[in-house]
C-alpha cells in the first residue's frame, strides 16, 4: 500500500491529502452539528452490554459473569 501512495505524483499525494482532510472535518462538523442540537456533549452514545433498564439487566449479567 505504501508502494503505491509513494508512486503517484505530488499533485495526486496533495489531493489524497485534501480528501481525508475533507471527510475528516466533515464528520467532525456534523458531530459538533449534533452537539449543537442535542445540547450534550456526547450526541451519540454507544451501549455494549445491557438493556434499557441497566439497573435490573446490568445485575443480572453481573449474576451470569460470577456463575461462570
Amino acid at each position: 500500500m505504501l508502494g503505491s501512495i509513494s508512486s503517484l505524483s505530488w499533485r495526486q499525494q496533495a489531493m489524497q491529502m485534501l480528501s481525508f482532510l475533507l471527510i475528516l472535518s466533515s464528520a467532525l462538523a456534523i458531530w459538533k452539528s449534533l452537539s449543537l442540537v442535542t445540547g450534550s456533549e456526547s450526541p451519540i452514545v454507544v451501549v455494549l452490554r445491557c438493556a434499557p433498564r441497566p439497573e435490573r439487566s446490568c445485575e443480572r449479567e453481573r449474576e451470569r459473569e460470577h456463575e461462570h
